[in-house]
């Protein structure tokens, strides 16, 4: 294979409704023929899984920001990551369920999902729940409760949030702490020191193919190491100015525009 093209997912790939258009997916059809596509994201596998299959993909997946990379089809893990403090995380959830109001979690662990309550929040389980994809109802009295994670998803009561984000913050150091764009009721919580590039690095040495021939389009703070150290780095027209700046490229088109797909057909000599 010549190149390998790298895309990341949310505000990229994705417009705001997280949809992949069909003209994105019939490019995408065409460049794999010659070169390599992969996707690298922050999300879990659960709520990824879904694209690489719209994409009709068979190399390797890069989710929690290169915490985790496997291949879905040979089942190969070439890199997995963790942070030491989950188990405590977890625990400590757990003993605060009522004093913080968590009305639900959900736990990532490689390409499993464990949810601690399956009927609440039916928005958190369409995006985090894949019906491909093992998903475990967390249950103390049988033990089914996870040790370690990539990420974790707490649902929130909105007038909490901050408190409960802050505590989180206070209490465990080595991981990252965001909210969901848009909403008020979800704390995201990630793997900390950990980076798209050097996963993307360890997928190219798999595949022989040189950082010269790597192509990458991202849109945010974690996608700038990995668009400046590409071989061709492309910025989307939504991403920051920080993220534009480093960049060979700029799409002329948002994600909400069909951005990706549009490049890819107006620079198809790039991907030859």
């Amino acid at each position: 294979m010549n190149k390998l093209i790298v895309l990341d997912l949310d505000r990229t790939v994705l417009d705001n409704n997280m949809k992949i258009s069909p003209e994105l997916i019939e490019q995408i059809g065409e460049i794999k023929e010659k070169n390599r596509v992969i996707i690298a994201t922050g999300r879990s596998v659960s709520d990824a899984f879904r694209y690489y299959e719209r994409l009709k993909l068979d190399t390797y997946l890069i989710c929690y920001n290169g915490g985790f990379i496997w291949n879905p089809i040979k089942k190969h893990i070439i890199k997995e990551y963790y942070q030491d403090s989950w188990k405590n995380l977890i625990d400590y959830l757990v003993n605060n369920l009522q004093k913080y109001k968590i009305r639900n979690f959900v736990v990532s662990v490689r390409e499993r999902t464990y949810i601690y309550n399956a009927e609440d929040n039916p928005y958190l389980w369409g995006i985090m729940i894949d019906d491909n994809l093992p998903c475990f109802t967390i249950d103390w009295k049988r033990s089914v409760m996870p040790t370690r994670a990539h990420r974790i998803v707490i649902a929130v009561e909105p007038n909490l949030l901050q408190q409960i984000k802050k505590e989180i913050e206070a209490n465990f150091h080595d991981v990252d702490i965001y909210s969901w764009r848009g909403r008020n009721d979800i704390i995201d919580i990630s793997l900390r020191n950990v980076e798209k590039w050097e996963a993307i690095l360890e997928v190219a040495k798999e595949y022989n193919i040189p950082r010269q021939k790597i192509i990458s389009f991202g849109d945010a703070k974690n996608d700038k190491c990995m668009l400046s150290n590409s071989g061709i780095g492309i910025a989307m027209k939504n991403a920051t100015d920080d993220v534009k700046n480093v960049t060979n490229y700029v799409t002329k088109f948002s994600n909400n525009e069909n951005g990706v797909a549009i490049f890819i057909e107006q620079n198809r000599k790039i991907f030859d």
